[in-house]
């Protein structure tokens, strides 16, 4: 006998929104943290938290400030990059 057909599928539990708000948080926090290490690969993944928050002010919030230090880690960067070719 085949089991594939005789087994239950196991349910998929479907994620909550509210989970998932707290999770694409939590996400948007650790961009914050990775700011100086991967400036480029953060402001790519918080442009899109940012353009799928829709009305989830913190998420926006929170993003937007790991953008701000991710720009500045970057100029800081080609600054640092400039001083050193010129020297």
């Amino acid at each position: 006998m085949d089991h594939r057909l005789t087994a239950t599928p196991t349910a998929r539990r479907s994620a909550s929104p509210l989970g998932e708000r707290r999770a694409r948080l939590r996400l948007a926090e650790d961009l914050q943290a990775r700011h100086a290490t991967d400036p480029d690969g953060v402001l790519a993944e918080a442009g899109a938290l940012i353009s799928g928050a829709g009305r989830h002010t913190e998420l926006r919030v929170v993003a937007r400030h790991a953008v701000a230090l991710a720009h500045n880690e970057r100029s800081e960067l080609r600054l640092a990059l400039r001083h050193a070719r010129l020297a």
